[in-house]
């Protein structure tokens, strides 16, 4: 399913995406995902969507479908187009794709300090369910994870 407004398109990616995916990964998170990480993900069994505006990638999201479940698994909005709704834009994408396939619940772990993200997850229903100490590695040691989960 394509989800269109009057300035972005939400779609499918494909592997044709990967050398823009490399870009914005590498450009927005401290630890990006590895060229072989996106391939992977793009060819696997992943769901994977891009938001474009004008034919420019904004940004995509990674999940993983289990059963009645989700998993976000990476969600990126490139460095000089965040804090434009362009993330929030996914996230809703993402809950209509899970009541459309009568999904329960969407989970999701966020770096303790990205307090942006955790903020944006929260607006769009996300609650706190749990903490995974030390699960990111980060320049300055571990960082502590924190897991959220929407219901649908």
């Amino acid at each position: 399913m394509n989800l269109t407004t009057s300035e972005w398109l939400i779609e499918p990616a494909s592997t044709d995406d990967l050398t823009d995916f490399i870009k914005i990964e590498i450009d927005a998170h401290i630890l990006p995902w590895s060229e072989k990480m996106l391939q992977q993900s793009l060819e696997g069994e992943h769901l994977c969507w891009k938001l474009t505006l004008n034919n420019d990638l904004m940004g995509y999201m990674f999940v993983m479908r289990v059963i009645d479940q989700m998993e976000l698994l990476n969600i990126v909005i490139a460095k000089n187009r965040q804090g434009k709704g362009y993330g929030g834009a996914l996230l809703q994408h993402l809950d209509f794709f899970a009541k459309q396939h009568q999904l329960k619940s969407t989970f999701l772990e966020v770096r303790e300090s990205n307090s942006n993200a955790i903020h944006l997850y929260q607006k769009y229903g996300f609650e706190q369910v749990g903490l995974r100490k030390n699960y990111y590695a980060s320049p300055n040691g571990r960082e502590d994870a924190i897991l959220m989960q929407l219901t649908h």
